[in-house]
């Protein structure tokens, strides 16, 4: 292959390595070394993996049939297969190097063979490989059934193998062998060309009652593959299969029935859903730095916690799963570094607050699509489940079936969406390796997940969701997303149910300064915010003073403000901060002595253990924050108040913990000015390859190497000449390359030369010379 690979013309060669990247990193030193990656059985596989089912089905009519192979013969082994269809597959075979060769003389390296399914086709193994494992008795008897002498191995199978490849010979048996003994091998021949049996290994000899499986074992028509099960020769199901063993040409993708949309439904939707998704993934990780859930011995986390969590969120578990999974992996959910961890969000989530809603969006939809759990596995809570976020629920081809679920539904017309069985019919055309029916719940969980998070709208793909498939750069996805979302406002409707309705997008500093005074009751195209004691005393704790309440309602609601909405802020402020607590470890001091005698007499405050010191002051073993906490579930409005007296309007830090540190591994890609580079690179590695090999006028030492006298004699007379040098060099790290160089000047025990493969000036120290020779040009 790596002669081939020279005569490729470098557009072609630069074109293979931006479709297989992996074989061209690290930069390969010639062409034979590229031929040797592409034949590493990994690389062949990932680019088997990204062949169509018209791919593969060209490829495995050229593997059925003699070396070299043809386009022509695969049309005929085709059904209602087009010449130009073929050689249009052949072309993107030999673009990834999976062939190699012209139409007429095509090569399928025998790594591909290897890496390929061993059922090519859905055909069976040919008889002379599964024959070959078979013991004397069991050969007789096939040997005997098929009229032919006995023989030891190999030569037995290699008469069962002639005989089984004689059309006649199989017309003949077939037509003699008894009732359902054909339904069997078409069975077989439709699907896996293999089925369990029990016993397969012990063959019989024929009677009149015997069931029809055991004849076609006992005529070598099914072999035994171990003890349980048999396997149909490959010569059997191509006599089946007639003069068009590849079946019906599969050279387009599936046509389905599909649903199209205004691009302002889908974009309106999903715009919608990517303002709920980032809403609810603030509030979540809110939740969880209060609950501060522990992380199992196991890892993750506990079911009563996943399910509180999802009952607080007003989601189903399913959802809030799924957004906790999303946080982890983006960096914004962590279990802490301590004995007894604890998840809580981290400093990389207070980062994220500062960010604009569709930088927010954006993280959290990238991270969906890139993570490796599948959130649905925890749904169901039963004990044989594993736990949300535990390493459980990862699996490595995740991140790929959501992507190419995608990339499937950006493949239909725009605006448009199908059924999800529907796409996975042609996702399964595109990626026949990939797409099986065994990733059928993950691609269904997918696209459902996409609609929740708003990568799509009514199932369809929206702008930015579109351009974050397509890898577009973030500031595009959050530009496109901009543009789908309504124009922020700066106003509220206040009801006189002391609720605030805000019709639209707020902008962010009215959207922080409402999630402080007020509790989100509903979300949708319109946001209903409650207020309460509750929410009002929140404000205040966090430095709010009333006057500015009556202000932020007075500038920001184009309603009146409810006159029970002034009483209440105005009745709250006056109480709020009349008791005040410290640590002494706690004291409790009021300047209103019946205040305290009703603090003191309060049984729900027992357990505080509350003392008096003075008339006007109470002091407590307890912590200042419980006690602050038990006054406040008792009714009570305290503040807290510093060492110097001075109450403490801002809350206390909550607790982060560190990111989680992750390796993420992404493919390796190139673009038209790299992929130009590395195939200068393998040229010039070529010349130096073919130089070395070639080298005429070799110096050499006694003991090998080269002597110092003799290298600098030829070095001087190389930069006299302008001669190009082929050497081999030691560098700092003890690595030996061979340099394909042209000596400028030689000084101080340095030698200045021009580097063919860097195509710049190098500095080559002379005691590191291994061996030099003139290159021959």
């Amino acid at each position: 292959m790596a002669d081939w690979l020279r005569s490729r013309d470098d557009a072609w060669l630069a074109r293979l390595i931006t479709l297989r990247p992996d074989a061209a990193y690290p930069a390969p030193h010639d062409m034979s070394t590229l031929a040797s990656r592409l034949s590493v059985r990994m690389s062949v596989a990932r680019a088997l993996d990204e062949l169509t089912a018209w791919d593969v089905q060209v490829l495995d009519g050229l593997m059925l049939g003699p070396q070299p192979g043809t386009a022509a013969a695969v049309k005929a082994n085709c059904a209602g297969a087009r010449i130009a269809d073929v050689r249009r597959a052949t072309e993107r075979l030999r673009d990834l190097a999976l062939i190699w060769g012209a139409d007429d003389a095509i090569n399928v390296p025998a790594p591909v063979r290897d890496a390929a399914h061993r059922h090519i086709a859905g055909l069976g193994r040919p008889a002379a490989e599964l024959f070959d494992a078979y013991r004397a008795d069991s050969l007789r008897v096939v040997l005997h059934n098929l009229d032919l002498p006995y023989a030891g191995q190999p030569m037995a199978t290699g008469l069962i193998s002639d005989r089984l490849r004689s059309n006649d010979t199989l017309a003949g048996l077939l037509q003699r062998a008894p009732d359902g003994a054909l339904d069997i091998l078409r069975q077989l021949d439709g699907g896996t060309p293999v089925g369990d049996l029990r016993n397969a290994d012990r063959l019989l000899e024929v009677t009149d009652d015997m069931p029809p499986v055991r004849w076609l074992t006992s005529h070598g028509l099914l072999a035994s593959v171990g003890a349980s099960s048999v396997e149909l020769p490959r010569e059997v199901g191509l006599h089946l299969r007639g003069t068009t063993p590849l079946g019906p040409a599969r050279s387009t993708p599936p046509t389905v029935d599909t649903s199209t949309y205004s691009a302002d439904d889908v974009n309106g939707t999903a715009a919608t859903h990517a303002q709920d998704a980032v809403r609810r993934m603030t509030r979540l990780l809110e939740l969880v730095g209060e609950l501060e859930p522990r992380v199992l011995r196991t890892g993750g986390l506990g079911s009563r916690e996943t399910k509180k969590i999802a009952k607080l969120l007003e989601v189903e578990q399913s959802d809030s799963n799924l957004l906790l999974h999303v946080a982890e992996y983006a960096g914004l959910l962590a279990p802490t570094r301590s004995h007894q961890p604890i998840w809580l969000p981290t400093t990389t989530y207070d980062e994220w607050l500062t960010d604009s809603l569709e930088e927010r969006w954006q993280t959290i939809a990238t991270a969906w699509i890139d993570m490796p759990a599948l959130s649905w596995l925890s749904n169901d809570g039963t004990a044989d489940s594993p736990h949300a976020l535990s390493n459980e629920v990862n699996r490595a081809g995740a991140a790929a079936t959501r992507r190419r679920m995608l990339q499937t539904l950006a493949g239909i017309e725009k605006w448009s969406t199908a059924d999800t069985d529907a796409l996975l019919e042609i996702a399964a055309w595109r990626w026949p390796r990939r797409m099986s029916p065994s990733v059928a719940t993950t691609a269904h969980y997918a696209i459902r997940d996409a609609e929740f998070l708003g990568i799509t709208g009514k199932h369809a793909l929206s702008a930015p969701g579109r351009a974050l498939v397509d890898g577009a750069d973030p500031t595009t996805v959050t530009t496109l997303l901009t543009a789908t979302l309504p124009a922020p406002i700066d106003y509220v409707l206040l009801q006189a149910d002391l609720t605030a309705i805000a019709p639209g997008r707020l902008t962010p500093e009215l959207s922080d300064t409402m999630a402080q005074v007020a509790d989100v009751e509903s979300a949708g195209g319109a946001t209903v915010y409650r207020i309460t004691e509750a929410t009002i005393r929140r404000a205040l704790d966090s430095g709010m003073p009333t006057a500015q309440l009556h202000e932020l309602w007075a500038t920001h609601s184009k309603t009146p403000v409810p006159q029970a909405l002034t009483y209440l802020i105005d009745d709250i402020g006056r109480r709020h901060g009349a008791l005040r607590a410290g640590g002494a470890t706690a004291y409790l001091r009021c300047d209103d002595p019946t205040t305290l005698n009703s603090a003191l007499t309060n049984s729900s405050l027992s357990h505080l253990r509350l003392r008096r010191l003075a008339p006007t002051v109470l002091i407590t073993e307890a912590d200042p924050a419980d006690l602050v906490s038990g006054l406040r579930e008792a009714g009570f409005m305290p503040t807290l108040e510093n060492e110097q007296g001075v109450v403490t309007t801002a809350l206390a830090a909550p607790a982060r913990s560190k990111p989680r540190l992750e390796r993420r591994t992404h493919g390796t890609t190139f673009n038209a000015d790299e992929s130009a580079a590395l195939v200068r690179n393998l040229r010039d590695g070529d010349r130096v390859t073919e130089a070395s090999a070639s080298a005429q006028g070799r110096v050499s030492s006694e003991l090998p190497g080269v002597t110092t006298a003799a290298t600098l004699s030829l070095l001087q007379s190389a930069v006299s000449r302008g001669a190009a040098l082929s050497l081999d060099y030691v560098d700092e790290s003890g690595t030996l390359t061979t340099r394909l160089v042209t000596p400028e000047r030689v000084a101080g025990g340095y030698m200045h030369a021009l580097d063919h493969r860097t195509r710049d000036e190098r500095v080559f120290a002379i005691h590191r010379i291994v061996s030099v020779a003139l290159a021959v040009t």
